[in-house]
């Protein structure tokens, strides 16, 4: 009896474990370097605190509030982006709903 308790709280744990992990803030879960196919070309993109810079091109200043990604340079495009795990980040064009899914290098 004492042993399904046992399993039945460690289940329950790792599940809690599982959702805080999910629910870190993105502004730490972007850092870092990502890999993307943009039509059939594989990119390195960095994300630092300030800047995100693509393959060689010059870093580019951005802004993050929430989940919402504002690239500033000469314009403001945007980009909602959505973790599904520690190694997976979806980004999403809000005007035409175009999905790019990066993987964490």
């Amino acid at each position: 009896m004492w042993i399904r308790k046992l399993v039945l709280i460690s289940m329950v744990l790792a599940l809690l474990h599982g959702c805080v992990n999910l629910n870190a803030n993105p502004a730490e879960q972007l850092l870092g370097k990502w890999q993307v196919d943009i039509a059939g070309v594989e990119l390195i993109v960095e994300y630092t605190q300030t800047t995100v810079q693509v393959g060689d091109s010059a870093p580019v200043p951005y802004a993050l509030t929430g989940n919402q990604l504002t690239f500033t340079n000469g314009g403001s495009q945007k980009r909602v982006i959505m973790f599904s795990s520690k190694r997976e980040m979806t980004q999403t064009d809000p005007l035409t709903q175009t999905e790019r899914i990066y993987t964490r290098l």
